[in-house]
């Protein structure tokens, strides 16, 4: 918008500022130190009111601005005070030293001479009314009400190049120029051509507002009409005094003032203007608005309306300027305001003086008593200040008092601030307030990080000779600013937190104090956290513990004079909800009774919340721990609370959590442990842990079939498997589970199989057989108890019987060497094979060398795997039958041993069977 004007300006050959600079004032909403040349400081008001018209959202403020023109001659340099009468006023702009409603003054805005600032008057020579402009009331915000906007712009009056008409149009309360936005407006008077002469050649006089002029009527009444605005003042004072009542720290005065400026009046509407930190508040607020408005719900007063003629209502009102009043033959409408503290405004009388910045009329006015700094008065070191903060952002600023000479001089004192540098002179900062008191508040909003306050003094016999005297540097206080728009919540165990900082800002310390600790812990080091991070824009805090109550403070630090200096703190109370943490490593223990099972629980409990045990035959639903969810649905996964253990609960090893003997249910086989954390009727279900309890094997017998062995048993309960481990006689079981099994079994095999048929034979020396069920549980393996069955061995024999003739020689062997043999006997049966060692007639054999004929024989020098020495036997007597070797024992001691027979045909004598 600014850039338009400019081309528009260049083309009508007039000088403007250059682009690079219109940006600059654009981006800062304001003329900062890079934008004070003269041919800013001469479109300075056209500027200021082109910015204001767009920011309170004027349709089309451009035609309106071009027709003002800057002031006449040259601005005065800077730090150069502007002489009253020094420039002619030009056409339709005010006259040099009257202000720009709510800018604060400057050094180089100060008039030097003292007297009054000289008002508008339409018969001052050289004063010819705007052809544009026509006899109408219009708003103008009060100087005594009209914050200053950052960087020390306002919106200009009606007579910086705008018609009465067109300075109606912006709606006051969409304003959103800076965060001090007016909510306030005063009447200004219209000024009219006389109607004697054509053109307004003639003398002008003032037209009471309530006169339209016959050829130009006042337009029509809208929405827009100046009455809005001290509807938007009253909220905003009642807002102040709902939140200083009611300790909502939170809602910050840019936010009131969004809220009183907006015609939102439900609470939804509300919600949208505050932090997510404050929309609690938006019923409460729709409520305190309806009260003001008579449950209007935001409407806007009707069009005959205006605002009060009441000047202690709305500030001083300037000379030249009448108050507004009701168009004639329209009954006064007015809704009866509810009584507020009218604004004291600026005192100027005897020996007293209180005058601050947002009174710029008066302000200015008694900047101009006093005589330019001229530095011929030694400085020596001042002394300090003293700051505290507002509820509303602001700083209440004090000094101690000088102590002149003589104690009946009068003492004056300047408040002086500069965001950029340490100010030099009381004549080139912005001056916040001129007082005899030594206080003073400053609730301008900051524009970098470190603000420079200085307090310069004036003292003389009496006022006039103070104001003449040369001020001496009296006090300063560097002060850092605080971190802006603050923002700091809980989420999910979280504390998170967001806000900016001015430029110039080098870090932000953040505390997170205990609230029991606030009172005395203010900037403690051993509460602060994220010590080696800037924080800059926020934080996040991982480790504050949930279900407790902290206060977060912050102070920024910044760089002054090379030195870090910190600001005062910004506290915020959080509430960091306990969060429910799900059990995960719960774990179980079976005892080894297999007549009274028990296990152990153990588990690490979690930082907040009840832990409760289930012990289920079944799982609960799937996704059950998938989230949050009200104890009363518990049961719907199949939770119960019958299935809920009692058992007492006491401290475990390594600050692990235990539940001690608890019972197996005997007729159970698979149990599911479940954990739940259970907080203010909240519940989080933990990882189930499944418990398989398989059973030992029992009744395990392992069958002989000579060339192979069969394993038999009771299946385990349970189990899915049986695995077998072999090991010698004695051998510890946990050496043998090293190793892989013998043989391995499924319950499904087992029984289609109705055994374990070993692949493999067993050692015949004898061996222990180690039974292992395992069952399977969510996935893991859960081994039984192990059962251990002895399998005897076997001494296997091999035996051959060699025919010739009348001859049988027989030799022996055996599977492995043995140094003992059993005793053998050959039997013949003439009619089928012998079937024990009676079933026929005993054959006596003849050893080698021996002569002496023996029924029974075996090796002397035991066996041995090679065939031993022939034994010799008569077989003279028989012609037939067959012929069989027997281990000649006791039955009992019969099945260590096996006597394996050759070919049956070998057993055959005479070719027969």
């Amino acid at each position: 918008m600014l850039l338009q004007w400019a081309q528009d300006a260049r083309v009508r050959g007039l000088p403007v500022p250059d682009d690079q600079t219109l940006t600059l004032v654009a981006n800062s909403r304001g003329f900062p130190p890079g934008a004070n040349g003269p041919l800013i400081m001469r479109w300075r008001p056209v500027l200021n009111q082109l910015m204001w018209l767009s920011d309170s959202g004027h349709p089309d403020p451009l035609p309106q601005v071009l027709r003002g023109k800057p002031r006449a001659g040259q601005p005065q340099a800077p730090g150069q005070p502007q002489r009253r009468g020094q420039f002619p006023p030009p056409q339709g702009q005010p006259v040099p030293g009257q202000p720009l409603p709510g800018q604060p003054p400057v050094g180089m805005q100060q008039p030097a001479r003292p007297g009054q600032p000289v008002t508008q008057q339409p018969n001052q020579p050289g004063f010819q009314p705007s052809a544009m402009s026509q006899p109408s009331a219009m708003s103008q915000p009060s100087a005594s009400q009209q914050p200053a906007r950052p960087g020390g712009w306002a919106p200009a009056n009606a007579g910086q190049g705008l018609s009465p008409q067109s300075a109606v149009a912006p709606n006051p309360q969409s304003s959103a120029i800076g965060p001090h936005s007016s909510t306030s407006a005063a009447t200004s008077a219209a000024i009219q051509p006389d109607a004697g002469t054509e053109g307004g050649a003639g003398p002008a006089q003032p037209q009471s507002a309530a006169e339209p002029h016959p050829d130009n009527p006042a337009p029509a009444p809208t929405d827009l009409q100046p009455d809005s605005a001290p509807l938007a003042d009253r909220v905003l004072t009642r807002l102040r005094a709902w939140r200083q009542d009611s300790d909502a720290s939170q809602v910050k005065d840019r936010h009131l003032r969004q809220v009183a400026n907006a015609d939102a009046r439900t609470p939804e509407e509300i919600a949208g203007l505050l932090p997510a930190s404050a929309k609690d508040h938006a019923g409460t607020i729709a409520d305190l608005i309806a009260g003001l408005t008579g449950g209007a719900g935001g409407a806007k007063p009707s069009g005959g309306q205006t605002g009060s003629a009441d000047p202690a209502q709305h500030g001083s009102i300037p000379s030249g300027q009448g108050s507004s009043a009701q168009p004639s033959g329209q009954p006064e409408q007015r809704q009866a305001e509810p009584e507020r503290t009218p604004d004291p405004g600026p005192l100027d009388e005897g020996d007293r003086i209180e005058v601050a910045w947002h009174h710029t009329e008066a302000m200015l006015q008694l900047l101009s008593d006093f005589a330019q700094t001229d530095f011929s008065e030694p400085v020596g070191e001042p002394g300090g200040m003293r700051s505290s903060s507002l509820r509303d952002g602001g700083q209440q600023l004090r000094w101690p008092a000088y102590q002149p000479d003589d104690p009946e001089s009068f003492v004056v004192y300047r408040l002086i601030a500069d965001d950029d540098h340490v100010p030099y002179s009381p004549d080139a900062s912005d001056v916040v307030a001129v007082t005899t008191n030594t206080n003073a508040q400053d609730r301008r909003e900051f524009s970098s990080a470190v603000r420079h306050y200085q307090v310069w003094v004036n003292v003389g016999t009496d006022r006039t000779d103070a104001l003449f005297a040369q001020p001496k540097l009296h006090a300063k206080l560097p002060m850092v600013a605080r971190p802006q728009n603050v923002d700091i919540r809980e989420d999910e165990g979280r504390v998170i937190g967001q806000w900016s900082v001015h430029p110039g800002a080098r870090k932000v310390q953040v505390y997170r104090v205990p609230a029991e600790r606030a009172q005395a812990a203010a900037g403690d080091p051993s509460y602060r956290i994220l010590p080696d991070e800037a924080n800059l824009g926020g934080f996040v805090d991982e480790d504050a513990e949930t279900g407790r109550r902290y206060i977060y403070q912050l102070l920024a630090e910044a760089d002054v004079d090379g030195v870090a200096q910190l600001s005062s703190p910004t506290s915020v109370p959080v509430n960091v909800t306990a969060v429910l943490d799900p059990v995960t490593d719960l774990t179980c223990t079976l005892s080894d009774d297999e007549q009274r099972p028990r296990f152990d629980l153990r588990w690490t409990a979690p930082p907040a919340g009840r832990v409760y045990i289930y012990r289920t035959a079944s799982g609960p639903l799937p996704g059950a721990d998938a989230e949050t969810v009200s104890e009363e649905q518990l049961p719907q996964m199949k939770l119960r609370t019958e299935d809920r253990l009692a058992h007492p609960i006491s401290a475990g090893d390594e600050g692990s959590t235990m539940m001690r003997e608890v019972p197996w249910p005997r007729e159970w086989v698979r149990t599911y442990f479940t954990p739940v954390t259970v907080l203010d009727g909240k519940a989080r279900v933990g990882r189930t842990l499944p418990q398989v309890r398989t059973r030992a094997v029992t009744d395990a017998e392992v069958y002989e079939r000579v060339t192979s062995q069969v394993l038999t048993m009771a299946w385990p309960d349970g189990a899915a498997t049986v695995q077998v481990y072999s090991s010698v006689p004695g051998e510890a079981i946990d050496d043998v589970l090293e190793g892989p099994p013998l043989a391995e079994i499924s319950a499904e095999a087992y029984q289609r199989l109705g055994g374990l048929h070993f692949t493999e034979q067993l050692d015949g020396r004898g061996c222990d057989l180690h039974l292992l069920p395992v069952s399977f549980a969510a996935g893991e393996r859960v081994e039984g108890r192990i059962t251990t069955v002895n399998y005897p061995g076997l001494l296997r024999i091999w035996y051959g019987i060699q025919l010739q003739g009348s001859t049988a020689e027989v030799r022996v062997r055996a599977e492995r060497d043995n140094r003992s043999a059993p005793p053998m006997v050959l039997v013949h049966n003439p009619g089928r094979l012998p079937l024990d060692a009676n079933d026929g007639t005993p054959v006596s054999v003849v050893a080698g060398g021996d002569q002496q004929p023996r029924a029974r024989f075996s090796p002397l020098n035991g066996l041995t795997t090679a065939w031993s020495q022939p034994w010799y036997a008569d077989l003279s007597r028989f012609s037939s039958g067959y012929l069989r070797v027997f281990i000649d024992v006791r039955p009992e001691h019969q099945a260590a041993v096996a006597l394996l027979d050759p070919p049956l045909r070998a057993l055959m004598l005479g070719g027969r069977a």
